[in-house]
């Protein structure tokens, strides 16, 4: 995207940060002492705000995608949204002057891990650091408090980080959810990062964009960030190890789209395994994910699986069709 000029162009993400703070979604914008290259970063920012908000408002699949579906599923539509620009804003050389860079890394113009622990592969169970990524995003989504209560000195699973992993954030959940925390009271996600295109244990050779350890620039989605998924949708289970874990709790691979006709029981993850499953959903249809560029788009079920596996995998060359 060629990056523009006009520096009236914080002008329009204050008037897209009041539209979105009217649907309930705050977003701070103190742009006082911006720089020239602020403003750009900003305005680049903003045409992906833009692009993601006419999604929300238009039906985007061919093949009977009904505007009632587009109105249940507009609140997660824009949490997601929210996140993903949260994760592209990482990916920055410059940000929002409001906002404090959680790693030195992101100043390097990678997205974060998906986990961060000495070693892989990362196994289901409470053993080694293990922690998530929805756990370094939290200063960027007005989640301070919460994130001030985590130590990165100890593991996710130490007594330190337990009032953490309690904690349940309704900006981690699909409002049509209907669990917030799991049997041994740990608050769960419906967002998955990808990290991998095959059932396959989490480690640091994944093809995915956020997997163990990782630090994948744009440059290195050769597949290109419209055609690879960044953060979908999935059904946790219901003995999860909780969203900051960075195991089958906020990690899913493209292996796989799965539905749910109803929620009254979830599924049991088999602890010491190192399978997480794959994408999935309890909407009628199919399951939402947002791609590298920012864009949500509904997966249908009917969706080949050969080319659910490509749009996990950030370069594997393969060219897909629209």
């Amino acid at each position: 995207m060629a990056a523009p000029t006009d520096l009236n162009e914080p002008a329009r993400f204050l008037r897209i940060c009041e539209q979105l703070s009217r649907m309930g979604i705050p977003m701070s914008s103190d742009l006082d002492g911006t720089t020239r290259r602020d403003a750009i970063a900003i305005a680049e920012q903003t045409q992906r705000w833009e692009i993601a908000l006419e999604q929300v408002s238009v039906p985007f699949l061919a093949g009977g995608y009904q505007r009632s579906l587009l109105i249940r599923s507009g609140w997660f539509l824009l949490l997601l949204i929210w996140i993903t620009t949260i994760l592209l804003t990482f990916s920055c050389e410059a940000v929002l002057p409001t906002y404090e860079r959680f790693y030195d890394e992101f100043a390097a113009e990678h997205l974060p891990a998906g986990v961060t622990n000495p070693s892989g592969p990362i196994t289901n169970d409470e053993t080694g650091n293990d922690i998530g990524w929805l756990v370094q995003i939290l200063p960027f989504i007005e989640q301070q408090n919460a994130f001030d209560q985590f130590d990165p000195k100890t593991s996710i699973y130490s007594d330190e980080n337990l009032p953490l992993r309690e904690l349940s954030i309704p900006t981690f959940l699909c409002p049509s959810f209907p669990h917030e925390i799991t049997e041994d009271g740990y608050g769960m996600t419906n967002f998955a990062a990808c990290y991998h295109d095959v059932e396959s244990p989490i480690d640091e050779d994944n093809h995915g964009l956020m997997y163990l350890n990782s630090s994948v620039r744009y440059s290195e989605i050769r597949d290109g960030s419209s055609h690879t998924i960044l953060v979908a949708e999935m059904i946790p289970t219901e003995n999860s190890l909780g969203w900051p874990s960075g195991t089958e709790a906020s990690l899913r691979n493209s292996g796989s789209l799965d539905g749910a006709a109803q929620l009254l029981s979830l599924p049991r993850m088999e602890f010491g395994s190192q399978e997480t499953g794959g994408l999935a959903s309890a909407h009628p249809g199919g399951a939402h994910a947002t791609f590298a560029d920012g864009a949500v788009r509904f997966l249908m079920w009917s969706i080949d699986p050969i080319t659910l596996q490509n749009l996990g995998h950030r370069s594997d060359g393969v060219v897909i069709q629209e």
